[in-house]
């Protein structure tokens, strides 16, 4: 199985349970990480958000 950039994966086969901030929190459905970093989500990939 290959595993996504920031995908967040639990248990024995593993599956997919959300996204992670490269700062290590887990995401909320919104994308955008307490510490101030925002993502986007397309497809099945979840890129950096460069806008403000």
């Amino acid at each position: 199985m290959d595993v996504r950039a920031h995908a967040l994966l639990t248990g024995n086969p593993a599956r997919g349970v959300g996204w992670a901030c490269t700062c290590g929190q887990k995401l909320p459905d919104s994308l955008n990480c307490p510490c101030g970093r925002t993502y986007k989500l397309k497809g099945q990939t979840l890129t950096p958000d460069p806008s403000p």
